[in-house]
């Protein structure tokens, strides 16, 4: 079985992908792959010819995008997200498919962790998909806790991330976020066990 969770910054979505790994899913984490990529020759020429060359690091010959100074161009506006995108996803789609073949060649269910499942067409291969979703202030808190990012920075990303509705269309399965750990894991128990019974 492959299912597809997704969900904007600090709904929870990491936490989920946790327990339904110590669950006993594989989770293919999209994120994850997405900083894998870097160095990545098609992505590199991707990026420069996207944003230019003040986005790359040369070191020891080898060229590699830093991601900051992308992140910095690109979360400004949904028009160079998308562009963004469209250099990142073909090279992300592939290493996740390999990733589900393999899981594939084993039997064993996958989850797939993904914040743009729907915009990169990876809900495609999906048996379900699953949403997570949370109060706008309890995601910005806990974004900030996470560190990484200033609030100005997490407050440009949300602006331009889907809305709570826009999950509750599109997923199977919402799972909403607004309370204690272990009421999540009950949560996530019950959704894959009901996943599972389709």
């Amino acid at each position: 079985m492959i299912i597809g969770l997704t969900g904007s910054i600090g709904s929870g979505k990491s936490s989920v992908a946790e327990i339904a790994g110590r669950l006993g899913y594989s989770v293919i984490d999209c994120d994850e792959i997405s900083h894998s990529i870097n160095d990545d020759p098609e992505f590199v020429d991707g990026i420069v010819n996207a944003f230019g060359d003040d986005c790359i690091d040369i070191k020891d010959g080898k060229k590699s995008v830093n991601r900051k100074k992308v992140s910095d161009i690109a979360f400004v506006s949904k028009e160079n997200v998308k562009i963004l995108e469209s250099i990142s996803y073909p090279v992300i789609l592939a290493r996740v498919n390999d990733r589900i073949n393999a899981c594939q060649a084993m039997g064993v269910d996958c989850l797939i962790d993904a914040p743009t499942l729907f915009q990169s067409g990876l809900n495609e291969c999906c048996d379900c998909t699953i949403g997570v979703i949370s109060d706008d202030k309890i995601r910005l808190n806990r974004a900030v806790l996470r560190g990484g990012l200033s609030e100005r920075e997490i407050i440009a990303r949300m602006a331009i991330q889907p809305s709570n509705e826009y999950y509750k269309e599109k997923c199977d399965f919402i799972i909403e976020n607004n309370s204690t750990l272990a009421d999540l894991q009950s949560e996530v128990e019950r959704v894959l066990s009901e996943a599972k019974r389709r």
